[in-house]
């Protein structure tokens, strides 16, 4: 990457939840605070957003696809080549790493995602 190169990044929640609600507000403000509860991702003062969805909203709508944008996790990973269905895209069913570390850039020995979408970002409920 060169400065001023967009990009996003992705982290596993190291908290466990349920899917207590229809809302795609609540699991961002999940995301949100899990972020800003730590200072090297808190100054970044971004808004975080789940990559899940509920009964009105698919997780590839809730990010936005951002073509040409690559995802790295906290470790420095390319993890996908943006968030499309395109080749090596988030939602394309081919991650070019798996999602495997949390907000503090720990990688859990054991841990399950269950975010509700299919690999085309879609509702799976």
């Amino acid at each position: 990457m060169t400065p001023g190169e967009p990009y996003r990044l992705v982290f596993v929640t190291a908290d466990t939840y349920t899917a207590p609600s229809t809302s795609i507000s609540y699991y961002n403000g999940v995301v949100n605070a899990e972020a800003d509860s730590v200072a090297a991702l808190e100054v970044l003062k971004t808004t975080w957003l789940g990559i899940g969805s509920t009964s009105t909203v698919n997780a590839i709508d809730n990010t936005g696809a951002d073509p040409g944008v690559p995802i790295y996790d906290l470790n420095g990973d390319l993890i996908a080549a943006d968030a499309t269905t395109g080749t090596n895209g988030l939602f394309s069913g081919s991650l070019l790493q798996p999602i495997s570390y949390d907000e503090i850039n720990a990688s859990p020995e054991n841990y399950y995602v269950w975010t509700g979408t299919t690999t085309a970002g879609a509702e799976d409920l």
